[in-house]
């Protein structure tokens, strides 16, 4: 669906079918889809991205991808790095050998301030040593941008931000209304997504056709 696609939809819903209904401005609406955008993606984790950095010797962080939501796995060197959190990190501290100076081969790596930060850092340059797996945030919805989402779920985005504008216009039943279509939608694809491939179709294959 395109924007203005999502737009008229979520104008329908909301009883706004006439230009003299409208009270919502079409930037208003652009907004609550594009909160919707954003809420999909961090429900159903269905934007997956890679991002490759080279390591560089003596340096433990390295910025994560703008469009980051959630790692999925870190990779250096070909090896698959374990989290830690920064407590049990601490059990790797020295006197007179700070953390952030110890450097070898890389096995684990934290997550804070947008940075994912390995441990030990790198002994030496290597180029495209650092490979992320991770979930993304799709791009904003716009006149030039369709809905990254795969099409099967476009139809949530209008469902969700019509929760938003009832929300607004404070009708409480059907802003709830929207809501639960929305948390029943969103559990609908999350089963569709971890079912096995050809699952939903033996479901309706019949094999008397």
């Amino acid at each position: 669906m395109t924007l203005n696609e999502m737009i008229t939809d979520v104008r329908f819903r909301l009883d706004e079918i006439g230009a003299s209904d409208e009270f919502w401005t079409d930037e208003a609406i652009t907004l609550w889809l594009n909160e919707a955008n954003i809420r999909i993606a961090k429900e159903l984790e269905d934007i997956e991205h890679t991002f490759i950095q080279d390591g560089e010797a003596g340096q433990s962080g390295y910025p994560l991808p703008s469009d980051y939501l959630r790692l999925q796995q870190a990779v250096y060197d070909g090896l698959f790095l374990k989290p830690i959190s920064q407590m049990e990190l601490r059990q790797y501290a020295s006197a007179g050998n700070p953390i952030s100076s110890q450097t070898g081969t890389p096995e684990r790596y934290y997550i804070r301030a947008n940075t994912i930060w390995l441990f030990p850092a790198p002994v030496v340059d290597l180029t495209n040593g650092l490979e992320l797996w991770y979930y993304g945030r799709p791009l904003i919805v716009s006149e030039t941008a369709e809905c990254e989402h795969d099409a099967s779920l476009h139809y949530l985005l209008p469902i969700y931000a019509c929760y938003l504008g009832f929300q607004k216009d404070l009708d409480v039943q059907e802003s709830q209304t929207c809501k639960r279509d929305f948390e029943a939608g969103i559990l609908k694809e999350r089963e569709n997504l971890a079912a096995p491939d050809g699952l939903e179709l033996e479901q309706i294959y019949d094999p008397g056709d």
